[in-house]
């Protein structure tokens, strides 16, 4: 085990410990659930990445979440990571529990997002869907391009678009969005 890990067996009690010894030969025959902190998120996978999503009218919209439930990897580690996220930000980082509440949304919108999120053909804008071409561009965290004109009116127009989506998307796994999200 590594230093990191034994001090941190020492310090839970040597219970919890399996998620920080997956750089060991052997794999470990449990999976600590109450580590999350230390394990990530679950890959998207062929069909996770593939699922449709749009903004059409209710009939859609309910299709659109059916789809998203289906394929989501496990809801599951969705609800507790947001938990543990929010209650790491209100008791260790001084946050109220409602800014707390808010920011672990905010993290997990743009993890679902990093993990299954449109991507835009490079040559079209992810903001307006109009060739880029020769104009200047900001090539985003996400393998998105948006145009770069000094109104950011792109860039604003893709974050609206993906964070609903990616609102969309948790909350058809069952989380509740926070008040302000």
């Amino acid at each position: 085990m590594s230093r990191w890990a034994d001090t941190f067996a020492r310090l839970s009690g040597g219970s919890d410990t399996l998620d920080t010894m997956r750089h060991s030969e052997a794999p470990p025959s449990t999976v600590s659930q109450s580590v999350n902190s230390v394990t990530a998120a679950p890959a998207a996978t062929a069909t996770t990445a593939s699922v449709p999503f749009a903004t059409w009218g209710e009939a859609e919209a309910e299709e659109e979440r059916a789809a998203i439930v289906e394929h989501a990897p496990d809801r599951g580690w969705w609800r507790d990571e947001y938990a543990e996220r929010a209650a790491i930000r209100q008791y260790e980082g001084g946050y109220s529990r409602a800014e707390a509440e808010l920011l672990a949304w905010r993290e997990l919108e743009n993890r679902w997002n990093l993990a299954h999120g449109e991507r835009v053909l490079r040559e079209l804008c992810a903001g307006c869907r109009r060739p880029i071409g020769t104009e200047a561009a900001l090539d985003l965290i996400d393998g998105n391009r948006v145009h770069d004109p000094e109104d950011n009116d792109c860039l604003i127009r893709h974050g609206e678009r993906w964070r609903a989506t990616a609102a969309r998307a948790l909350i058809a796994m069952g989380l509740q969005p926070p008040a302000g999200a």
